[in-house]
């Protein structure tokens, strides 16, 4: 049989969208659904927000329970689509940046948006950390040709808190492809606790996963993990 390009292309994009399906977490459905059920004014901030849609796991929460908060997307291209997807409902801001430990300008690196054949999740591939999006070669074998950089604007976490005079945060979502825990080194636990964290560690360093689990746990927080992603918590 003769071989076919395009086939495994089909049948690698196949696979890698299977491999990153997340289906539902019940713990967090529980934990998230309490929360906003047992409150009148649930507060989130989320950290990579994207396009809002995309195997977004908040999307539902927010639309259901009419969450107010932020959602940070610093790539223009998903930002428009983000602005787009939330338009019409009240109580939510968009900030077209990226939380970094500065607030500078910095190079983030991502999959080129006209490549068709490409699997959908590769969307959500933007990172500060180049080897993080070159990781996904597995899949997608001449992913280097499609890697793009782009300079996004960045904000520290506090300031963002600051610039919204965010004095009460019942989520903190972060999915920055490797930076998460960047991010919640920034939290000061002493003026604001956040009710959850849910955060991806599937890109971290095994010693930055490590010191960011023993961070939240110093902090009082429970921890569970599942599919590369953890939820810290406390009751």
């Amino acid at each position: 049989m003769p071989w076919n390009p395009a086939a495994l292309c089909s049948l690698l994009v196949k696979i890698a969208d299977d491999w990153f399906y997340v289906p539902r977490w019940k713990k967090l459905d529980r934990i998230l659904s309490g929360r906003a059920s047992a409150s009148d004014d649930f507060y989130f901030i989320q950290i990579g927000a994207n396009d809002g849609a995309m195997r977004d796991y908040l999307r539902d929460f927010i639309l259901r329970f009419r969450w107010r908060g932020i959602l940070v997307e610093p790539v223009p291209a998903y930002c428009a689509r983000l602005r787009a997807n939330y338009r019409g409902h009240t109580g939510l801001i968009i900030e077209p940046l990226a939380i970094a430990e500065r607030e500078e300008r910095r190079d983030l690196f991502r999959i080129c948006d006209e490549v068709e054949h490409l699997p959908a999740w590769c969307r959500g591939l933007a990172s500060f950390h180049l080897e993080v999006v070159r990781k996904h070669r597995f899949v997608v074998p001449d992913l280097e040709r499609y890697i793009v950089r782009e300079q996004v604007q960045c904000l520290p976490l506090g300031r963002l808190l600051e610039k919204h005079r965010v004095d009460r945060l019942d989520l903190l979502s972060i999915d920055t492809e490797g930076h998460d825990y960047e991010v919640i080194k920034q939290i000061d636990f002493r003026t604001l606790r956040p009710g959850i964290v849910l955060y991806e560690h599937r890109h971290l360093p095994r010693p930055d996963r490590a010191a960011c689990e023993h961070l939240l746990r110093s902090h009082g927080y429970r921890l569970a993990s599942r599919l590369g992603n953890t939820l810290a918590y406390s009751d």
